[in-house]
């Protein structure tokens, strides 16, 4: 079976101490994770530590006679899976090819289908590694094949994670969130863990530069683990990917939990561990651990970079030069071996081009020669004109489909054309407007600030007039200070920052808040008032914040509007409806009904003499859609002046917050 790999003559008396000492490993199965006869789990545990040794063949023999014995088809199968193991570790192609056929064959006999596909994975695996692609879109075929064949979700979920550790190999990381997405969901089909996704998954976006999806999905993969060892190698990967962004503070924290787990469960073998341990060392200038632990690293190039950021934090830096010199060589050499396998392929590839033509020219020049009857003539004359009117027909086709082509890139380039003229105006419009709103407020604050701080003008200027002046500085302050707030408002809803804050509030206290805050703004001649349908104790779950900056913009609005008359904010309850209604109600110049949707686009004006961005109506818009509510002019209203209504929904309970939607 196994044996005949080496050491023969002691797989007899692998198998005896088996057989005699599994009572003494009885009582490590207690934790059993791969659900096979706790006689032979320890077994099977003890053989994965000697993995890079051939006597784990011997190991996986005794396994394979344990399982017949004790009537475990499943640990037969499993046993088949150690010498793919072993090859993977040894990038041999060849033992890999044959391990794979033989794990392939006893899978398939047992019934136990994850062993047959994860045979595929250990292949393919170690072929992108080796950057063997021809063969690993070969192997991939066949994997296709069957998991179409047997319609087996994890065989589905085996080859669509291939296809993107394929895809990120290749530096299409878009192509590989896709596909590793896609067997999230054939993984969840088969109930079989998805944390290695969600980690392939998070690199790709941190490649990508999408660092707020990558925490997001590293996050995920934590919350999927099913073990304490399982969680330690998920908060390995959060600890170095906090060091990568340089939160050191972070990545320290994590360690810590990553050490205490080790205790428990034992310290991780991979070389994320060793990283992070390295990290960890040279943060707390424990320089003679970092050296030891630096000869463990088995890839040349990666200990050669550790050894250089080593010589850079001493300040070393020309033996730092010097070993990215030599990395540099090793770099140049790969890259140079990579390139003649290339050309080799492509030599190859035009040798057979060639034998081809020329066998091609042989056939014509047979053709030609036993062509010299009439009849034979005409029948050639006859295929040479079929194959001219397919070479129209196709080149027809051919001209027509680059013509539409040609169209559709001409009608997008006059579309993208005026969408930038369109931005381009708006630019102009909004820094002309800003300019305005800004130079006239400011212009008021400097010249009565000049006129206030002047010693001349003490005698000149009486104490009423110097409270009016401050009064005067003070609202046109408050109104520059509205101005940069409805311009960061609207940055962070560009930015997708614009987050909410949802506690219980009382809602009479937002509305008289509210009122209190805009009647300074409100003209001499006008009355602002509040009225409520609801009882002075009623408290609703709202972001308080976000409510109140949609009502003083309507109340501000209303301000600008009406110089004579009332502004009136009313608030009711519909609970059999769960809807909260405000209504600001004024008299001022009105609004005409077929302007009702168009005041609430960005930087619309009714009237451009009158102070504000265009931006405030916009704002409370985006603002009652995050709330789960609505905001609209009520064109109903013919008293005079004109209606605003704020409707949104009633959480008598703390509602779900919102979390970051996956890309």
């Amino acid at each position: 079976m196994f044996t005949h790999y080496k050491y023969y003559k002691y797989s007899i008396i692998i198998f005896l101490l088996v057989i005699f000492g599994y009572t003494h490993l009885y009582g490590q199965t207690k934790n059993n994770i791969m659900s096979i006869d706790d006689r032979i789990f320890p077994v099977y545990q003890k053989a994965t530590t000697l993995i890079n040794d051939t006597i784990v063949f011997q190991y996986a023999d005794s396994i394979v006679r344990l399982a017949k014995q004790y009537n475990d088809p499943k640990a037969e199968s499993l046993a088949h899976t150690l010498a793919l193991k072993y090859f993977f570790k040894k990038n041999n192609e060849e033992g890999m090819a044959k391990a794979v056929e033989e794990c392939k064959r006893v899978a398939r006999k047992n019934d136990y289908l994850q062993y047959f596909y994860y045979a595929y994975v250990e292949q393919i695996t170690m072929l992108i590694n080796m950057r063997e692609y021809a063969k690993v879109k070969m192997v991939l075929k066949d994997l296709q094949e069957w998991a179409q064949k047997d319609d087996y979700p994890y065989g589905w979920a085996c080859c669509y994670t291939q296809l993107g550790h394929l895809a990120r190999n290749t530096y299409n990381y878009k192509l590989a969130v896709d596909y590793y997405l896609k067997a999230t969901k054939y993984y969840e089909l088969a109930n079989q863990p998805t944390v290695s996704i969600y980690i392939y998954i998070s690199n790709c976006y941190n490649n990508m530069n999408e660092i707020e999806y990558a925490e997001f999905y590293l996050e995920k993969a934590y919350n999927a683990a099913y073990d304490d060892m399982t969680r330690m190698n998920v908060l390995v990967e959060m600890a170095n990917f906090a060091n990568r962004h340089r939160q050191f503070e972070k990545m320290e924290n994590l360690y810590i939990r990553v050490d205490s787990l080790s205790k428990t469960c034992g310290v991780p073998t991979n070389n994320a561990y060793l990283y992070l341990k390295l990290h960890h060392y040279l943060l707390k200038k424990e320089y003679n651990k970092y050296l030891m632990a630096l000869d463990s690293i088995n890839n040349d190039n990666d200990r050669i970079i550790y050894r250089q950021v080593y010589e850079l934090t001493l300040g070393n830096y020309k033996e730092a030069y010097i070993l990215a010199d030599s990395l540099l060589k090793m770099t140049r050499r790969s890259i140079g071996t990579e390139t003649q396998l290339v050309l080799s392929d492509l030599s190859n590839r035009m040798e057979t081009a060639l034998l081809e033509t020329e066998n091609t020219k042989l056939e014509l020049e047979n053709i030609e020669h036993d062509a010299k009857t009439n009849r034979m003539m005409l029948v050639f004359l006859a295929i040479i004109t079929l194959i001219i009117i397919i070479i129209f027909i196709a080149y027809s086709r051919m001209r027509g489909r680059v013509i539409v082509r040609l169209k559709r890139a001409w009608k997008h380039a006059i579309q993208q054309e005026q969408k930038a003229i369109v931005a381009n105006n708006l630019k102009d419009d909004f820094i002309q407007n800003m300019s305005h709103e800004i130079r006239t407020p400011l212009n008021a604050i400097v010249g009565f600030s000049q006129m206030l701080s002047d010693p001349q003008m003490d005698g000149f200027i009486s104490r009423e007039e110097k409270q009016e002046y401050g009064a005067l500085i003070k609202a046109n302050a408050n109104m520059m200070t509205s101005l940069i707030e409805d311009i960061l408002s609207l940055t962070e809803i560009e930015n997708g920052h614009y987050k909410l804050h949802t506690n219980e509030y009382n809602l009479n206290t937002i509305c008289s808040f509210s009122v209190d805050t805009a009647r300074i703004r409100c003209p001499q001649d006008v009355k602002m008032y509040f009225t409520s349908d609801v009882d002075d104790n009623y408290k609703v779950f709202t972001d308080t914040h976000r409510v109140q900056q949609v009502l003083m913009n309507l109340l501000t609005n209303s301000c600008k509007h009406t110089s004579v008359g009332e502004i009136h904010l009313h608030c009711s309850v519909n609970e059999p409806k769960e809807l909260i209604t405000f209504t600001v109600t004024d008299t001022g110049k009105g609004v005409p009904p077929e302007m009702a949707e168009e005041i609430f686009e960005r930087f619309k004006k009714l009237d451009k003499f009158v102070q504000g961005t265009g931006l405030g109506l916009s704002i409370c818009r985006i603002i009652a859609e995050l709330l789960d509510g609505k905001i609209y002019l009520d064109t109903t209203y013919t008293a005079g002046g004109a209606r605003f209504v704020f409707e949104m929904k009633l959480y008598k309970t703390l509602p779900h917050s919102k979390t970051l939607p996956e890309k």
